[in-house]
């Protein structure tokens, strides 16, 4: 009797030599990442929002200057012809169906830079997931959760909200392995591209 419950106390001994390791090390390989940060930090990303931004705001200027245009023609139309006139009741149809082509156009290339904005947010987002899989596993990390850093504005309801909603209420800074997605996302792309 004695010989089994030695065996049983090893076993246990054994286990729980096993399951704590393993349970501390499942604890501890936990990281968080402000992807707003890392995106803000990345240059690729930033450089085709700036370009997209300008394009959009050449579209703006574009279709302004042109609503000035037909809005100049209309007011020509007006004082050549009589409201009343053939003519100018044609000319006038001819002018709303150009601006209404305009709007038109307009809120189609709107579309399509929102979209073209959206495929940025997407392609940039699995480059940094990859980037934080490669770091994660150099680093034995086994879980990185999102969070957003700084602090609640207590004036601003959509910063509250964000940290109320968020995963993370609590971390310890050494958990917070932003800055160091960033270096390793730097430092790897300067090496793809110095080879």
């Amino acid at each position: 009797m004695k010989k089994t419950q030695w065996i049983a106390n090893l076993m246990l001994v054994a286990a729980c030599g096993v399951l704590l390791p393993q349970s501390a090390m499942a604890q501890t390989n936990v990281a968080i990442v402000d992807l707003g940060v890392v995106f803000e930090k990345h240059a690729e990303f930033q450089n085709q929002l700036k370009l997209l931004r300008q394009e959009a705001e050449g579209l703006q200027k574009d279709v302004m200057q042109k609503r000035q245009e037909l809005q100049a023609k209309m007011e020509e139309t007006s004082g050549l012809y009589n409201s009343n006139s053939p003519e100018f009741k044609q000319r006038e149809k001819d002018l709303a169906l150009q601006a209404a082509q305009l709007d038109l156009d307009a809120r189609e290339k709107v579309r399509e830079l929102t979209v073209r904005e959206a495929n940025i947010h997407y392609n940039t987002y699995n480059e940094v997931s990859k980037y934080i899989e490669e770091y994660s596993t150099k680093n034995e990390i086994r879980l990185v959760m999102r969070y957003t850093g700084g602090d609640m504005k207590p004036n601003d309801p959509d910063s509250i909200m964000q940290q109320i909603n968020g995963a993370v209420v609590f971390y310890r800074p050494e958990k917070d392995i932003t800055n160091a997605i960033v270096q390793f996302m730097a430092a790897t792309k300067s090496g793809v591209n110095g080879q």
